[in-house]
């Protein structure tokens, strides 16, 4: 009986609960640029997923999503999971956990081909700086945004 029970306990494992810094990126995120603002909006779904979704709004208040996101487990991984509107594929892309505690989090994916890296760094509880960096065609690029905690 014993080891049936342990047999079972190993098979009907539950996932992975989600580190706790995720929720310091919970809620909507916004950066003004010029003539629009990026939002990036974040939301649990239970203790297992982060889905995101990031989208531009216009001055005339026409918003374009630009990306949906998921945090996620597979296999014992945790992964940054972008899927970009409008790619040829529309496939997502799988960027890696590398390095995280409270203040800066680092997704990377040296064989996809832009971007390499994606770092989050709270700055404080309502300013947030996100960075996307790689080669892409021979140019080493680094792309810096700075988002506001909003309602």
């Amino acid at each position: 009986m014993i080891v049936v029970l342990l047999i079972l306990m190993l098979v009907v494992q539950s996932p992975e609960k989600l580190p706790k810094w995720t929720a310091q990126l919970q809620g909507s995120w916004v950066m003004k640029k010029n003539a629009y603002k990026i939002y990036e909006h974040w939301i649990a779904s239970g203790d297992t997923l982060l889905s995101g979704s990031t989208y531009l709004v216009t001055e005339e208040a026409d918003s374009v999503l630009i990306e949906t996101i998921e945090i996620k487990y597979e296999n014992d991984t945790l992964y940054y999971v972008p899927t970009i509107v409008d790619d040829l594929d529309n496939l997502p892309v799988y960027l890696k956990l590398t390095s995280a505690n409270n203040q800066l989090i680092v997704f990377e994916n040296p064989d996809n081909d832009f971007p390499h890296k994606i770092q989050y760094r709270f700055i404080s509880p309502l300013q947030l700086k996100t960075s996307i960096s790689g080669e892409y065609k021979g140019r080493e690029y680094i792309l810096d945004y700075d988002f506001k905690k909003v309602k």
